[in-house]
């Protein structure tokens, strides 16, 4: 479901479907060269990986969508603090703030705002605003807001979980510069290991001997990019946005 939903959001589940398609051409076509190359253990291999292609887009495009959402919701849980320090009501606080408010967190403060104009249970449309976002810090802010509603001097609280949303994103940028050239390199070498096979089978065989013609040494190009595939899917998980 969540998946759906940031797919939703951010336009992209029209493009699902071509995208899988694209997949299954990519892995019928690569296990047919495989084959060609006599490289049996190779077929599978190629196979899976063009059918993860998909899972593999979507992870990327839920990162990017995570880090614009807590980006937004750092400025909006600034803005509105600084509001409710001085007001003390939360409604007038979000009220005076929206027109400052951006996608994709625009909706889910313009829906709180409809809903205590249905149903004055501020606690309960507190609740249902957290329910739209994962952000562990944005959860603890909104919990507090609604301790705010029996007790105001937890007000105090609001500003100390912004600077701590704060310091999150400022280290988040800090890891992506660092990672980011890294990962940048680690993608080419990634290519280039996983083409060699390719490139080195083509060359004439009084050069290469017949290596990739045994079994050892389909075996050790399968592997090759095997390793190769599961130590990126690896590093994208590594640069994942942190959220606490």
């Amino acid at each position: 479901r969540e998946t759906e939903s940031i797919l939703k959001k951010t336009n992209k589940l029209k493009q699902l479907p071509i995208i899988v398609l694209i997949s299954l051409c990519g892995a019928f076509v690569s296990s047919m060269l495989s084959i060609s190359f006599n490289n049996y253990y190779l077929a599978p291999v190629v196979f899976i990986m063009f059918l993860l292609a998909p899972f593999i887009y979507i992870k990327n495009i839920a990162n990017m969508y995570k880090k614009e959402v807590d980006e937004e919701l750092e400025t909006t849980m600034s803005v509105i603090t600084s509001s409710y320090e001085r007001n003390n009501n939360i409604i007038s606080s979000i009220e005076e703030n929206l027109e400052y408010i951006n996608q994709p967190v625009y909706d889910s403060f313009k829906k709180f705002l409809v809903s205590v104009k249905i149903n004055p249970d501020i606690k309960s449309a507190l609740e249902e605003l957290k329910k739209d976002f994962s952000n562990p810090i944005f959860r603890e802010w909104v919990d507090n807001l609604i301790l705010c509603q029996e007790d105001s001097s937890i007000k105090l609280v609001l500003a100390s979980i912004v600077k701590k949303m704060q310091s999150v994103r400022v280290l988040n940028s800090e890891r992506q510069v660092i990672l980011s050239e890294n990962k940048l390199y680690f993608s080419i070498f990634t290519v280039i290991a996983m083409l060699t096979p390719f490139g080195v089978n083509i060359l004439p065989k009084d050069l290469i001997g017949n290596f990739f013609d045994t079994n050892i040494g389909k075996i050790a190009v399968s592997l090759l990019i095997l390793i190769s595939f599961i130590t990126y899917v690896w590093v994208l998980k590594i640069v994942e946005p942190m959220e606490e």
